[in-house]
């Protein structure tokens, strides 16, 4: 058998998460009480699926959200161990992320994959980095053995999750941070210097406003196109660091795209 997941999705752009549960306390609450090593490896094949889940039935995937794939291409695909593969899949069902339909062959699908307004796009080809990897390289980049790593799969999932429509930005204070993915403030900081310094989120923390005297919300984008009607506008020749600049620009980057913008976000 092939030692890769079929992948119906590796010529596009963009993939589709589902966002329902990622603002959900109680699910960050468990992934901090699993191990972590099987949260990590919860969070990356949740991130695999949706790297790899069908947008239309097939005659051997009739549900849409579903990915038929061996432990042996999920381990390659993502840079885990087998065992890891079956703790993290097995912690997705548990926590009701995910459903396994099939035994053998092994078919997972993604709950409420097609919720209207609960999902968000991720930037499948940065996360894969090459076409011909088979893998999402980004994600086996990262350790499977340091917590850090966990928070910065939190923080990654809830980031994209409360993306702005318009401005493909998140702004969101420490203490929501915190509150929402059951973790100290080192511990978010530490997970958003594994984003930055693993090219995968941009941003900008914590201006002082001194009219309000006190911290703004920072302000954070995934790196990575998206596949978006007036992408091209939002982040100009300059490339993603164009958002930087849009964060405090006056005026604001929603006024400069195509009224019809957010119609083609999720």
């Amino acid at each position: 058998m092939s030692g890769r997941i079929k992948q119906p999705n590796r010529d596009l752009q963009w993939v589709r998460m589902p966002t329902w549960w990622a603002s959900r306390p109680e699910i960050h609450e468990a992934l901090a009480d699993a191990p972590a090593g099987d949260a990590i490896a919860a969070l990356k094949l949740y991130l695999g699926l949706c790297a790899n889940a069908n947008r239309k039935p097939t005659d051997r995937l009739p549900r849409t959200g579903s990915v038929a794939a061996t432990l042996s291409e999920w381990s390659a695909f993502l840079g885990l161990s087998r065992p890891m593969v079956v703790a993290g899949l097995s912690l997705l069902v548990r926590l009701e992320l995910i459903e396994r339909l099939q035994v053998r062959p092994s078919i997972y699908r993604l709950v409420r994959y097609e919720d209207i307004g609960y999902w968000t796009r991720l930037p499948h080809q940065h996360l894969a980095v090459s076409r011909a990897s088979g893998t999402l390289q980004k994600l086996v980049d990262m350790t499977n053995r340091s917590v850090t790593t966990l928070h910065a799969l939190q923080l990654y999932v809830y980031l994209a999750s409360i993306r702005d429509r318009k401005t493909l930005q998140a702004r969101v204070s420490y203490t929501k941070l915190t509150d929402t993915l059951h973790m100290s403030r080192a511990s978010v900081a530490r997970g958003l210097s594994i984003l930055v310094n693993h090219d995968l989120v941009n941003m900008r923390q914590n201006d002082y406003d001194p009219v309000l005297k006190r911290k703004m919300a920072g302000v954070y984008w995934l790196k990575g196109r998206i596949g978006a009607v007036g992408e091209d506008e939002l982040l100009g020749p300059a490339g993603e660091n164009q958002l930087l600049d849009a964060a405090t620009s006056d005026p604001p980057v929603a006024d400069r795209l195509p009224s019809n913008y957010a119609d083609h976000l999720p």
